[in-house]
């Protein structure tokens, strides 16, 4: 979808979008950094990070292709307030701010797509925080291995995608599955048990 607003954009937006590659690992923004960036994520996967008192690692947000980042810098003046890594090798393109405002000024369509992704990151956001205040953390680990086995994407959920998804540490993840007697993890798959 996001090629058919490029494809419609001025000439002015269309040169304007810088195409990357980033291998994995590798920082994209980082936390207090100045961005002036709004990235796509064309391929490949970004975790959203950002950094506790004690310098641990909080994943925030997984952004899976076709999803963009850098937007909360629009709204102000403002260093950025999360680190946004790359997990696997990833392709993106990136648009100045102010060209990103005034692509979504020539494009209403273009500005619905934008608010529509901003929409669902901040209810997805939302109703994980009030559902995982509530569950514990095996409770959290089933209805995501519940979700994957439905969607068919199990094969596919690493061990630091499910931290991300649950909201908590690997270790106590770790423990939660090791007395999990339906669920198996080996050579970085999850598989059912009958």
């Amino acid at each position: 979808m996001l090629d058919m607003f490029i494809e419609k954009a001025s000439d002015k937006i269309k040169n304007a979008i810088i195409n990357e590659f980033y291998h994995a690992d590798i920082p994209i923004i980082l936390e207090n950094d100045q961005n002036d960036y709004v990235y796509f994520l064309i391929a490949g996967s970004v975790d959203i990070i950002r950094y506790d008192e004690d310098g641990r690692e909080q994943r925030i947000y997984i952004q899976d292709s076709y999803s963009l980042f850098g937007e909360l810098e629009l709204f102000g003046e403002m260093s950025s307030q999360f680190s946004c890594v790359t997990t696997k090798p990833s392709k993106l393109r990136k648009i100045h701010k102010k060209l990103f405002i005034e692509w979504m000024e020539e494009d209403e369509k273009f500005m619905k797509y934008v608010f529509k992704q901003l929409v669902d990151k901040l209810l997805y956001s939302s109703m994980k925080q009030l559902i995982d205040f509530k569950k514990t953390i095996k409770e959290r680990i089933d209805e995501v291995i519940y979700r994957k086995v439905k969607e068919n994407t199990l094969h596919s959920l690493t061990k630091k995608e499910l931290c991300v998804l649950v909201k908590a540490p690997m270790r106590s993840v770790n423990r939660v599955l090791a007395k999990m007697k339906h669920i198996s993890y080996k050579n970085g798959k999850f598989t059912l048990n009958d």
